[in-house]
């Protein structure tokens, strides 16, 4: 018996309604994607209050700011909006605000200024203080990315950390443009940690010791990964750096997660003691309790 070439085969055959089920069910369980957050809306329920519907200020600060004095980059920014700012009224928001949230007021708040962000204001050719005066020179301008410290090791050279994790050597005048090499990984993932300041022996001449603050983190690429700074020492010949020795680094149990607020300056007193920060990595309210815990 002939088959009937436009009669549907018994297995694809389905009952009655059973069709519009399985693509019903298909539909619901297609990903749909998270609505944007209303920026402005957030800003006008949980900002306005204090800073003004237009950003203007009132109980709080105006948001319209040439002034960053708690830190303008985006990750600061949202670092106050996450956790508060110690000191001041300003709460944190972590737990009521999700994290795209909080990216989207940072936008907002980016968005809405009079003034370029990173407009680098001129320094003045001298500061008085109150038993000197300071005269401003410039040494390098467009051969320097991100620059933290710099150390003199002669008349007419110095080591200049960058916090993209290298140092350069600036002679006569000019910057190498070669890095020096070999140093440790640090964190990149956020704008305040990298290579910190520097810091030389007080017997350079004769051991040639470079000390270093670095930031450290489990996954240097990942901003929430724990961490905590490191420091270290070592010794740079041409451009590399050398014989590192660790004298700060702590057990990973102590670093602290949603690793930032890095810290990391260095100084020796007259008796050679070094003395370091290492940053409150967002926990600045530990800094005030007088036990050390």
């Amino acid at each position: 018996m002939a088959q009937n070439p436009n009669r549907m085969p018994r297995a694809a055959r389905l009952p009655a309604g059973l069709g519009l089920l399985l693509v019903s069910l298909l539909l619901a369980a297609a990903p749909v994607a998270a609505a944007e957050p209303d920026a402005r809306a957030l800003y006008r329920l949980h900002c306005g209050g204090c800073h003004g519907q237009a950003l203007e200020g009132g109980l709080a600060e105006p948001l319209i700011k040439s002034d960053w004095r708690f830190g303008r980059d985006g990750f600061s920014v949202e670092s106050n909006i996450r956790h508060g700012i110690p000191g001041t009224d300003m709460p944190g928001y972590l737990g009521e605000l999700s994290d795209e949230e909080m990216t989207a007021l940072v936008e907002l708040i980016y968005s809405l200024q009079t003034e370029e962000v990173w407009l680098a204001k001129p320094l003045p050719p001298a500061v008085e203080t109150e038993h000197y005066t300071l005269r401003v020179e410039y040494l390098a301008t467009d051969e320097l990315e991100n620059p933290w410290g710099i150390e003199f090791t002669g008349p007419s050279e110095a080591l200049i950390s960058e916090d993209a994790g290298y140092p350069l050597r600036y002679r006569d005048g000019k910057v190498d443009p070669e890095r020096i090499t070999g140093l440790p990984p640090v964190d990149v993932a956020t704008s305040t940690g990298g290579l910190m300041d520097i810091a030389l022996d007080p017997d350079y001449a004769e051991n040639g010791w470079v000390y270093a603050a670095i930031s450290h983190s489990e996954d240097p690429n990942d901003r929430y990964a724990r961490g905590l700074t490191r420091i270290i020492r070592g010794r740079v010949d041409g451009n590399r750096w050398l014989d590192t020795e660790y004298l700060f680094r702590l057990d990973p149990d102590y670093h602290l997660p949603d690793s930032k607020h890095w810290g990391g300056r260095l100084l020796f007193d007259r008796d050679g003691f070094l003395y370091f920060s290492i940053g409150d990595m967002s926990a600045a309210m530990n800094s005030q309790d007088p036990s050390g815990r």
